[in-house]
């Protein structure tokens, strides 16, 4: 899959040398936010904790860093995007219509995001119902 985004991807990492700082911090505010989330059902009484054991806060918080970690990659692609198009330099089709075309991109990510919880709700319903 990022073998489409090579390109890109190692222009990310060749042109922002603080990236890795970037991703880091990225790292630290998905793990503030999922400790600070979650504490609350650590010290609540059993009957309001629903269900929130150990494991399902750190894996929680674990989610809470990876996706902040994504969300920092994707803004540092949509500067390098959003460059190499202006530079007419060759950008995959696919990067091109989720970062480069201002509101018809976020319209994308918008049908992407329901068609995605759509299609998670029906497996979910498949594989549990």
């Amino acid at each position: 899959m990022f073998h489409l985004f090579r390109e890109e991807l190692d222009a990310a990492f060749q042109e922002d040398r603080k990236l890795r700082w970037k991703l880091l911090a990225g790292v630290v505010v998905g793990l503030v936010l999922g400790i600070k989330l979650t504490a609350k059902f650590w010290f609540a009484p059993e009957e309001d904790q629903h269900g929130a054991t150990p494991l399902v806060s750190a894996c929680a918080t674990g989610a809470l860093a990876v996706l902040c970690v994504v969300l920092v990659l994707a803004l540092s692609l949509k500067d390098i995007v959003k460059r190499r198009v202006c530079q007419q330099q060759p950008v995959s089709f696919l990067l091109r219509c989720y970062l480069a075309y201002g509101f018809l991109s976020l319209a994308l990510w918008v049908v992407t995001a329901i068609g995605g919880t759509i299609l998670a709700t029906v497996c979910w319903a498949s594989w549990f119902g």
